[in-house]
């Protein structure tokens, strides 16, 4: 089904590797449910076997995933707003006999990269974070350093941040709090990605969460307000098909809720929450 509801149905958060993945299929089955917006977040490195040896390599990624936009405006109908920067486990992948001091560099320059982009309109946030599962003390502190800087430029340029952090707890996300409270971003500008629905708490502490579309945690997340938005962290990998949830979810679900939680909810999330957090509007 086309989009017959009165609010637009946004993913906040997928992926799409025309290379080694199923391509455009996705989105079109996304908009053949009722989809009408995406935030097309670039791929990690390996995921089109780049390799890289210097900050510059980064540009030929970001450039793949504005190209990827572009396809999928001719294509489709959907529109694209590309998120552009350097997944955090990147820092593992670099190679072995370079300095930490030196994968620090080297990542921090891939997200100057990023923001030039920003800049020139041609991207609507940036994409950082931490390690989502243990590794030694002397990558996780770069790790921090990292984030850090990454904060920084966000606030330099007033523009959103997608984190991709460790799993969700209560400790992690005062942890981003603390991180963030130094630099003074804007609190609706600090997004955690691939998020449980964790309404209040991140609410309490100035994170906004992108919630991942289970039908579940979107009612959980109702039930503790409308402070959210919606992803499917679709990673397009034709070993893991419809990983991590299928382009159709979003509109699915909210096509079965809807009926019970009325119209106004999901236009707050889809449109209004949206339009605070990337400053664009939402046609």
């Amino acid at each position: 089904m086309k989009n017959t509801f009165k609010f637009p149905i946004i993913d906040n958060h997928i992926h799409i590797n025309i290379e080694y993945g199923f391509g455009i299929e996705p989105i079109k089955t996304f908009e053949k449910h009722g989809g009408t917006h995406i935030f097309l977040v670039s791929l990690p490195s390996w995921c089109y076997n780049i390799h890289i040896n210097n900050p510059n390599d980064y540009e030929l990624l970001f450039e793949k995933t504005l190209y990827t936009a572009s396809l999928i405006s001719k294509k489709t109908n959907i529109k694209v707003f590309p998120i552009l920067g350097v997944h955090p486990i990147e820092i593992l992948y670099l190679k072995k006999n370079i300095s930490i001091d030196e994968k620090i560099n080297i990542i921090c320059k891939g997200l100057e990269i990023a923001s030039k982009y920003i800049k020139e309109k041609k991207a609507f946030g940036l994409k950082s974070g931490r390690p989502h599962f243990d590794v030694e003390d002397e990558i996780s502190n770069a790790s921090n350093k990292i984030l850090n800087y990454a904060f920084c430029l966000s606030k330099e340029l007033n523009c959103p941040i997608q984190l991709h952090d460790k799993d969700m707890s209560f400790q992690n996300i005062y942890e981003l709090y603390q991180i963030s409270k130094k630099y003074n971003i804007n609190q609706n500008k600090i997004i955690n990605h691939h998020s449980l629905p964790y309404v209040n708490i991140c609410k309490k502490y100035n994170i906004f969460p992108s919630i991942t579309a289970k039908l579940n945690y979107i009612e959980n997340a109702i039930h503790s307000g409308s402070r959210f938005v919606l992803e499917t962290d679709y990673f397009d990998d034709k070993k893991r098909p419809g990983a991590v949830l299928s382009t159709k979810t979003i509109p699915k679900n909210i096509n079965k809720l809807i009926n019970i939680y009325g119209e106004e909810i999901f236009w707050k999330i889809n449109k209004e929450n949206i339009e605070k957090i990337y400053d664009i509007e939402i046609k």
